[in-house]
């Protein structure tokens, strides 16, 4: 009954040399028992009682190792598993493949294979113990070693890196809050510094009256952050400029056209189309007088036509 629950089972290769043995004694146990029940001579008696018990005592030790390993393989059989998720667990970390201890425990983890397959069950889990904690240190160094990186990104100002270590880290551990925070803290960063960085040019461009390059980067702020006052502003200030320098145009030529006399060309420069819907618009000195009011001018003259000192 023992031999046929056991034949009944299936068993890991391991096994296989045993369960043979074990089925080659009992199979011989027969045969012996067979030839003894026909044989009458004494000699020919007793040398099969001799075999019958080395098959009885091969068939006892058989049965005993395979009995005993059962539960043992069962032990090894999980920790191998433990030891392959450990090990999915750390390689997730690409740089974890330069660790001395990711090494040993791939080691440790073939040598326990080895063991495993030659029956040797105790010894595959001591291996394999030794290779899963490996694995595990492996992880929790690797894992420290980009929160280092991280902090010390933080802690010079590398945002950029700190978005580098933060994604890297995250595509491991996805709801790593550190990391979480790291990322969104450097995203906020490198906003603000392009913003600044826009915002600076946009001004420098301001104070040489280059106009067109006011407007491109403050709307390249814009774009960064929707809505930003300072970039709003500079924007209105530049076209008001460039329609000032517009009419400053207009009025100069008109001022030459006088001085020469040339009527038409007075009236036709003193006329300015609108850049909104192109009508057209004639200033006169009281319009022009007017215009400057409206702009807060300090000093006022029609056509810069400058009136006798103490009047």
């Amino acid at each position: 009954q023992t031999i046929d629950g056991i034949n009944a089972k299936t068993y890991d290769a391991p096994f296989q040399v045993h369960i043979k043995k074990m089925n080659a004694a009992f199979k011989q146990l027969e045969s012996n028992l067979n030839d003894l029940k026909v044989t009458t001579a004494a000699n020919s008696r007793l040398a099969y009682l001799k075999s019958m018990k080395r098959n009885a005592e091969t068939l006892e030790k058989e049965i005993k190792w395979i009995k005993k390993q059962e539960p043992v393989c069962e032990q090894a059989k999980s920790l191998r598993n433990g030891v392959q998720q450990a090990k999915a667990r750390a390689g997730k970390f690409s740089k974890v493949l330069n660790f001395a201890t990711y090494k040993t425990a791939s080691e440790k983890q073939i040598s326990g294979e080895k063991y495993f397959n030659s029956g040797e069950f105790d010894s595959a889990i001591k291996e394999w113990r030794l290779s899963e904690k490996n694995f595990q240190t492996a992880y929790s160094v690797c894992l420290q070693s980009y929160e280092t990186a991280i902090n010390s990104a933080v802690s010079a100002g590398n945002w950029e890196k700190v978005l580098r270590e933060s994604d890297a880290l995250l595509a491991v551990i996805p709801d790593h809050q550190g990391a979480l925070k790291a990322r969104r803290d450097g995203k906020e960063e490198i906003k603000k510094a392009k913003i600044s960085i826009g915002l600076k040019a946009a001004h420098h461009a301001f104070a040489q009256k280059r106009w067109s390059d006011v407007i491109t980067r403050a709307r390249e702020v814009l774009a960064i952050e929707s809505g930003h006052s300072a970039a709003e502003k500079l924007i209105t200030d530049a076209q008001e400029q460039i329609k000032l320098e517009k009419l400053n145009k207009e009025l100069t030529s008109a001022r030459n056209a006088k001085t020469e006399k040339n009527w038409q060309n007075v009236y036709d420069h003193a006329v300015a189309a609108s850049n909104i819907d192109g009508s057209k618009h004639f200033f006169t000195p009281e319009k022009a007088m007017q215009v400057e009011q409206n702009l807060g001018a300090d000093i006022i003259m029609a056509f810069d036509e400058c009136s006798e000192y103490g009047y």
